[in-house]
């Protein structure tokens, strides 16, 4: 008989924290609870362990370090455990994605959700990324890796968040 596997149940503004080995954390939000992904934001602002709510809330008013979709495997007990909930920012991080290619008839811009799309121009063809989804391994590795912590890897660098046109913003949502 094996084990049973506690997983936290996870909900659109929730904020746990990314323990790193040397007694500190990264503070993170989700910003969208998918049925079957995650959309969360980790700011660059590392706290003590054990992580309390009033810093972890703190944390959130920091720049973004990762912003990303991902799945639950890390939401369990002595991984990313929750703080705390907050409202989370979504007209602020959920980005807007590009899909297709200009050989196959145009590069396409959809808002978040995918409920809406339209032609991409040419500026955001080149500057909006395609739609990514991350493991939360990955994650935490480019975590531990900008911590000084974990070996330095220049393939987790495209863990590292870069600003983007939002889905509010290009979609007027």
């Amino acid at each position: 008989m094996s084990p049973k596997r506690t997983i936290f149940d996870v909900t659109e503004g929730d904020v746990f924290c990314v323990p790193l080995s040397d007694g500190t954390a990264y503070v993170g939000q989700v910003v969208d609870a998918g049925r079957h992904v995650l959309f969360v934001v980790v700011f660059d602002h590392p706290v003590d362990v054990p992580v309390r709510a009033a810093e972890a809330l703190r944390a959130l008013q920091h720049d973004p370090l990762v912003a990303s979709l991902t799945f639950d495997a890390r939401f369990s007990p002595g991984m990313w455990e929750i703080v705390t909930n907050a409202p989370a920012d979504r007209r602020r991080f959920l980005p807007a994605r590009t899909w297709g290619f200009p050989e196959t008839g145009g590069v396409r811009i959809t808002n978040f959700d995918g409920s809406r799309t339209r032609f991409a121009t040419a500026e955001e063809a080149a500057t909006i990324p395609l739609k990514t989804t991350r493991s939360p391994m990955l994650i935490e590795d480019f975590l531990l890796m900008h911590a000084a912590i974990g070996p330095y890897n220049p393939a987790l660098e495209e863990a590292r968040y870069v600003p983007v046109p939002s889905s509010a913003e290009l979609f007027d949502e």
